[in-house]
């Protein structure tokens, strides 16, 4: 038995309300009396990306371990659908469909939101460079990169995107 079979099986999580005081908090910006609402939607943004990845990852080790251990693909539907790790692929697949969703929402809002701070352009610069995949462009990605590292010279403190777009599948 594989140490991860040892594991207890991974939750699939949910994010902290849309207006977490950790976000708002971190987002004020005493200049403009108050939070940078399109730091606090960028930053919600990251973090569902952040989960987003995270999923992908527990995807692929899942469906990893069932090629290699369980015979995946030799198996018709019903018995794929039949092994314990199939229900939880189907909740992370359900998780991250409903992330997506969320993040669309808030990329619309970030669309139309201006930046009250440099820490919320910063942030916004922070979700461009999630969007852009460094093996798509890399001159790009690494330019915005440089913006981030910029930014956070001037003031805006530390924003890091979370990983790129993923080429992960899921089935």
């Amino acid at each position: 038995m594989s140490r991860s079979e040892n594991k207890p099986k991974a939750k699939v999580s949910r994010l902290t309300p849309w207006t977490s005081d950790a976000v708002m908090e971190g987002s004020k910006d005493r200049r403009f009396g108050g939070a940078d609402e399109a730091a606090v939607q960028c930053q919600l943004w990251l973090a569902t990306n952040g989960e987003i990845q995270r999923l992908l990852q527990r995807w692929s080790r899942l469906e990893a371990h069932l090629v290699a251990d369980e015979g995946w693909f030799e198996r018709t539907k019903d018995e794929q659908h039949a092994l314990p790790q199939a229900a939880e692929l189907r909740a992370i697949d359900a998780r991250i469909d409903e992330l997506q969703k969320c993040q669309q929402a808030l990329l619309k809002t970030l669309l139309r939101s201006r930046a009250r701070s440099v820490n919320g352009a910063a942030n916004k610069v922070a979700v461009v460079a999630s969007l852009v995949d460094y093996e798509d462009n890399p001159e790009a990605h690494t330019l915005i990169r440089s913006c981030l590292h910029d930014l956070a010279a001037l003031g805006a403190g530390t924003v890091e995107p979370t990983a790129g777009k993923q080429r992960a599948h899921r089935r």
